[in-house]
């Protein structure tokens, strides 16, 4: 475990200020980055930079968020996702054409004003249910044709509704 040395209420303004000022700077820079790796990634057909800068970037600046901008922004062409081991890894489609990659607009919408952050919340038995009647009923496909729920999630879904419905068990308070 890391052990941390506390800082005193005047050193921690002092830091304060300055993660605001960088932040707000970081933030700038990234922008800039994300932009002109989508144009070299559009001129080039070289991903280099952007996966590096995906495996290189902490968690806390919203890392997927970023990887759904360049998927946005490139017509669904450029696709980052995590391997088995956590890294970044890209699919850079073969079909892309210069016109899928939307610099101008990539411009005017930074990763962080694309997404919303989610707050975290707690699971309650009412949404839990809910989420289980539209998975049940969920027959979108992904990009690549493939069902985002398969046919065996949908059926015990529905099952599991049904149980739920039959036996009232969306009404108990408390398990004991």
């Amino acid at each position: 475990m890391t052990t941390l040395t506390l800082l005193d209420q005047t050193e921690t303004a002092r830091r304060v200020t300055r993660v605001i000022r960088v932040a707000g700077k970081i933030e700038s820079e990234l922008h800039l980055l994300a932009c002109s790796i989508l144009a070299h990634v559009r001129d080039h057909s070289n991903t280099t930079d952007c996966v590096r800068l995906m495996n290189g970037l902490p968690r806390g600046l919203r890392v997927k968020a970023l990887g759904v901008w360049f998927k946005k922004f490139s017509n669904g062409k450029l696709v980052l996702s995590q391997d088995d081991t956590k890294s970044w890894v890209c699919d850079l489609k073969k079909d892309r054409k210069p016109e899928d990659f939307d610099i101008d607009g990539a411009m005017e919408v930074t990763y962080a004003d694309l997404t919303n952050e989610k707050t975290p919340v707690t699971v309650t038995v009412e949404a839990l249910v809910k989420m289980l009647s539209r998975r049940a009923t969920d027959t979108e496909t992904n990009d690549d044709g493939t069902p985002k729920v398969s046919p065996e999630a949908r059926a015990l879904a529905s099952k599991l509704v049904a149980y739920v419905r039959e036996t009232g068990a969306d009404k108990v308070v408390a398990i004991a």
